[in-house]
């Protein structure tokens, strides 16, 4: 049966979590049942927030799905991702300390490039937490999509002091596959090459759900103009 906790909560929970339990009996034994509660109300909390809950990937070729759970913020075209030169589609995603945080590869594909970069904790709602606070991008070469070149760029965030990255360079990832998390509050980026195949299906300020929702789609099948040209 299917643990819904992130795998990468583990030494939190044991670690965190087991404290907060023995200050929970220490308090109930010794001190006063009222005194455990608040102890016992922040474990519930911390399992909360590292649930991985079971996901429905669609299996619809064309489709980019979306790499976090959160509020669509921001959707731009950009010319300042040094991973992915030129102009680019960029879409934000803000995850709140109420959302899941287990971040999923939105596009199948193998993982060409990681680069951690130290930086700031700003909150991760203003538009300078994505230049200036500490980061995580995980480039995929992804053949199908247009531009084959897919960036999700883990944000910290002024609570998230830390960023989980569970993938290798080489590593081939699915659809919808978890590959790391941000913990407590942050902001996940998603960039792809500027495409006129490429078709947003979301909107600024709309709820998304990592590996369910889909965030962009396009067409699979060259255009008879475009396959006389191969």
């Amino acid at each position: 049966m299917r643990v819904p906790l992130s795998r990468y909560s583990v030494l939190d929970l044991l670690i965190i979590g087991g404290m907060l339990l023995t200050a929970s009996v220490l308090a109930w034994l010794y001190v006063s049942p009222w005194l455990a509660a608040p102890f016992l109300l922040l474990f519930v909390f911390l399992s909360f927030f590292f649930r991985d809950p079971a996901r429905k990937i669609p299996a619809q070729a064309g489709i980019l799905v979306s790499p976090a759970d959160g509020k669509v913020v921001e959707v731009e075209q950009v010319q300042d991702c040094p991973l992915v030169p030129g102009r680019t589609l960029k879409i934000g995603i803000f995850m709140s300390v109420l959302d899941a945080h287990v971040n999923r590869s939105p596009a199948a594909g193998t993982v060409t490039t990681l680069n951690h970069v130290p930086g700031r904790f700003l909150n991760a709602l203003r538009a300078r937490a994505s230049a200036d606070n500490e980061s995580n991008s995980v480039l995929l070469n992804c053949p199908e999509v247009p531009g084959q070149s897919v960036l999700v760029k883990q944000i910290a965030g002024v609570l998230a002091r830390r960023i989980v990255c569970g993938c290798k360079l080489g590593q081939r990832l699915e659809r919808g596959e978890p590959f790391g998390m941000i913990k407590f509050g942050s902001r996940v980026e998603l960039y792809l090459p500027y495409s006129q195949k490429l078709r947003l299906q979301v909107n600024k300020g709309q709820k998304v759900k990592a590996g369910s929702t889909v965030l962009l789609s396009y067409d699979t099948i060259s255009s008879p103009e475009e396959s006389s040209h191969d």
